[in-house]
């Protein structure tokens, strides 16, 4: 076969497409079209030649290379079945940039729904680390509030109220700023537990130090908003309102503790004494009561002035006489009762240490 005939090669090359040996079909078109060039072939011949290497190329399915071939043949020179393939390549070829573009974009929205999950990967392993460090913070806190609880006991132990005082106080300002939300259940039940103790305690210093009675009022009306029936926040707040002379308050919380533990010792004798106080009261009462009548009367017998002068000088005498047994009784209730409230305070702090 002679290698420079164009005609020739584009015939082998139509064998070969029969055959359907593509590579070799192909590449006697190609060989053509080379020669077609180098010798000047004409027109037809060379129509022929891109023709043949479109269709087979269209065989290949490479239909922009198809396309390509096809839209070389000279205008008249192009079959119809020619024809007809150039325009079913065009489709395809269309489709298959329609196919790609899709390709294209279904990977880019892989990769970009592959680096949002990392970045949510990222995001959530720093939530964690952050959630983590959060709670180790807190339960650092917590073991502070057991810190200074137990510090404060021990200054309660060593009646230095103060310095007891403001190691609870502390433990209350640590209690704040925990997040309740991240502790453990059983966390967040030993932590309002402390806060509870640690409000009983202040109570417990101001009424042992004498310094502030309406303080223990108030942290023990904190505690009993979350524990109504709190017996030992409902005896300190009686105690304090009885040194306050709120003796009606007093018996009130007394009474009320000792309905929540009958067997209780140092609330009976806490009772017992606010009692005999609002009894010493009511006969104080009564004797101012009883002078203010005898000094009415001895207005009205002004006329007899001096009969009532002697009259008087007597009653005086009795009246100071009186007046002395009523000391001596007070003394001695002052004294009993002096004995009951040193009693109770004992009681009370023992059981502050105990139980607190």
């Amino acid at each position: 076969m002679d290698r420079d005939s164009v005609q020739a090669l584009t015939n082998r090359a139509a064998v070969y497409l029969t055959l359907d040996q593509y590579d070799k079909a192909a590449e006697d078109c190609q060989l053509a079209i080379e020669t077609g060039k180098r010798t000047k072939a004409d027109s037809k011949v060379m129509s022929r030649a891109y023709e043949r290497l479109g269709k087979v190329k269209f065989q290949q399915k490479l239909y922009g290379e198809a396309i390509a071939a096809l839209e070389r043949v000279e205008e008249g020179f192009l079959s119809e079945n020619a024809a007809k393939m150039l325009a079913e390549a065009e489709a395809f070829r269309d489709e298959e940039i329609e196919r790609k573009e899709a390709e294209r974009r279904e990977q880019e929205a892989r990769e970009l729904e592959q680096q949002r999950q990392q970045e949510e990967q990222r995001r959530a392993k720093e939530e964690q680390a952050k959630r983590e460090k959060h709670i180790a913070g807190m339960a650092q806190l917590l073991e502070k509030m057991r810190q200074l609880k137990g510090e404060g006991n021990s200054f309660f132990k060593h009646e230095s109220y103060g310095s007891a005082m403001n190691s609870y106080k502390e433990c209350l300002t640590t209690f704040e700023a925990l997040d309740l939300e991240v502790l453990e259940p059983s966390q967040v039940e030993e932590s309002t537990n402390l806060q509870s103790i640690c409000r009983l305690n202040i109570a417990a210093c101001c009424i042992k130090s004498q310094s502030s009675y309406s303080d223990a009022v108030a942290m023990c009306n904190l505690v009993l908003q979350r524990d109504p029936n709190n017996v030992k926040a409902i005896y300190r707040r009686s105690q304090a309102k009885f040194a306050l002379e709120d003796f009606v308050g007093a018996i009130s919380d007394a009474v009320s503790a000792q309905n929540l533990a009958p067997g209780d010792v140092t609330i009976a004798s806490h009772l017992e004494v606010i009692q005999q106080a609002m009894a010493r009261g009511r006969e104080e009462e009564d004797h101012n009561r009883n002078n203010d009548k005898q000094d009415e009367e001895g207005d009205d017998s002004r006329d007899n002035y001096e009969q009532d002068a002697e009259g008087a000088g007597g009653q005086d005498d009795d009246g100071d006489d009186s007046g002395e047994e009523d000391r001596e009784d007070d003394d001695g209730d002052d004294a009993e009762e002096e004995d009951r409230e040193d009693d109770d305070g004992d009681d009370a702090e023992e059981e502050d240490r105990e139980d607190d």
